[in-house]
């Protein structure tokens, strides 16, 4: 009696695990259900005929969109790796036959232009502006130049109507300007700060 309760609770087992992996692969979109409740009777006739019929509607749903536009970035951003690599690759070789010269002269000369050049590279790098100082720096005059539009507005509107056209239209002129660039600088802070 038990070995026949654990042969039928084996079998419940291998059913739930199959009806499991079967749900698993034969899953659909979370909106492919009202995508069909949607069609008429004969474009589902057409889905089941057809499949290129249903490979479109397969295609119209989000999570398919969202897969291809997923997967067509990745492959965008593999080639971009490729490309890295080999042209980092090609450094590596001419750094080794860079190393391999290096070996079969003077080494104790090689190490002091070495240092020289490192020391070089270091001072000429210690004051060079890093991403977040540009971001910093763009932030600021985009600042500058809406403050100063704002105090030429309320210089403006302090005349009261006493501007003639010419002057309004160039304050407008310069308002427009300087709220683009200012806006123009808070895009690229946005761009290069990495924080």
């Amino acid at each position: 009696m038990t070995s026949a309760f654990i042969r039928s609770s084996s079998l419940n087992a291998r059913e739930t695990a199959t009806e499991d992996a079967l749900e698993r692969k034969f899953s659909a979109p979370k909106d492919f259900f009202p995508t069909l409740e949607a069609l008429t009777d004969e474009e589902l006739h057409r889905c089941i005929t057809s499949d290129d019929a249903f490979d479109q509607l397969l295609a119209s749903t989000s999570a398919v969109r969202e897969s291809t536009t997923f997967t067509r970035d990745l492959a965008r951003e593999i080639a971009t790796l490729c490309d890295g690599n080999e042209s980092l690759l090609d450094e590596r070789a001419s750094l080794a036959s860079a190393r391999a010269v290096v070996r079969s002269g003077d080494h104790a000369r090689a190490l002091r232009a070495h240092e020289r050049a490192s020391r070089e590279v270091m001072k000429r790098t210690a004051n060079a502006p890093t991403n977040r100082r540009l971001a910093e720096d763009a932030r600021a005059r985009a600042r500058e130049l809406e403050e100063a539009a704002r105090a030429e507005t309320a210089t403006a509107r302090a005349t009261r109507g006493a501007l003639d056209r010419d002057h309004l239209e160039r304050l407008v002129e310069r308002l427009l300007d300087r709220t683009e660039r200012a806006h123009r600088l808070k895009l690229i802070a946005a761009l290069v700060d990495d924080s």
